[in-house]
């Protein structure tokens, strides 16, 4: 299993779920990405190498920037991670289609309880002697 992790700045987000991936599933790979539009580069290529998509979202401006890019993101799990509990938050957050919903404020071990999951359903075991492996994308 792979993962695409958007590294945004939001209460340093994007390095927490870093480095709980990283110390709970060393065997996953993970590609950082740090803006919107090196997403978007990156999803008009196949992304069959690619099961989940961790997305923090900062603004509600950033959240409409990935809602455009919607029908790309049909081929992938997203987590989304949301900043607020606003009602139009949320409205505009369900259209992004995610396979998981957050807040930022939750425990981030929710994330690694979802993370789980999917892999149990791609029979992906984990061990704790395996290496991890991460890019960073530029």
């Amino acid at each position: 299993m792979k993962i695409l992790l958007y590294n945004n700045t939001l209460e340093n987000i994007g390095e927490r779920i870093r480095f709980l991936v990283r110390n709970r599933f060393p065997q996953l790979d993970i590609v950082v990405l740090d803006s919107v539009q090196q997403i978007s580069r990156l999803l008009t290529r196949p992304l069959h190498s690619f099961s989940v998509f961790i997305l923090p979202i900062a603004s509600i401006q950033e959240l409409d920037a990935f809602q455009k890019l919607h029908p790309m993101l049909d081929q992938i799990r997203v987590i989304l991670i949301l900043p607020d509990r606003d009602t139009k938050t949320l409205a505009r957050a369900v259209q992004v289609k995610s396979s998981f919903i957050t807040y930022i404020d939750n425990d981030i071990n929710d994330i690694a309880a979802v993370l789980e999951k999917l892999a149990q359903k791609s029979h992906i075991t984990f061990q704790t002697n395996g290496g991890n492996h991460e890019k960073q994308v530029t």
